[in-house]
């Protein structure tokens, strides 16, 4: 009979945090950097900007194709997180994130009321 083996590694949960960037939301940027370094594997994990048009202060030669669809969509694909955090309400909705539940009592997006308001 063959012998069979396998390995087990542990990591911790990604945790990707939902934000719209805009000049308003430098406070949440702040919280959620703020929990990140609270958490296990905190600096794996990924701020998302969500946005449909590129602020002008990303736009430049090299990205003139990329639209900020594109970019979340980049982000998303690249991190994979397990969970989202939505900062604002809707963002997931935005993204087309279903909130559906991974397993019985689990949610895949948190409600941004979580989190500390500055």
């Amino acid at each position: 009979m063959p012998r069979l083996s396998g390995t087990l590694r542990l990591r911790p949960t990604r945790i990707g945090f939902l934000v719209h960037p805009s000049q308003q939301s430098l406070s949440t940027v702040r919280e959620v950097m703020r929990l990140c370094c609270c958490l296990w594997g905190g600096s794996f994990n990924p701020i998302i900007p969500i946005m449909k048009v590129l602020p002008t202060g990303w736009q430049g030669k090299s990205y003139q194709r990329l639209t900020g669809a594109a970019l979340t969509d980049g982000y998303l694909r690249f991190f994979e997180p397990d969970v989202f955090v939505e900062t604002e309400e809707g963002l997931a909705e935005k993204v087309g994130i279903k909130s559906d539940p991974i397993r019985i009592g689990e949610r895949r997006v948190v409600k941004q009321h979580l989190l500390r308001r500055a």
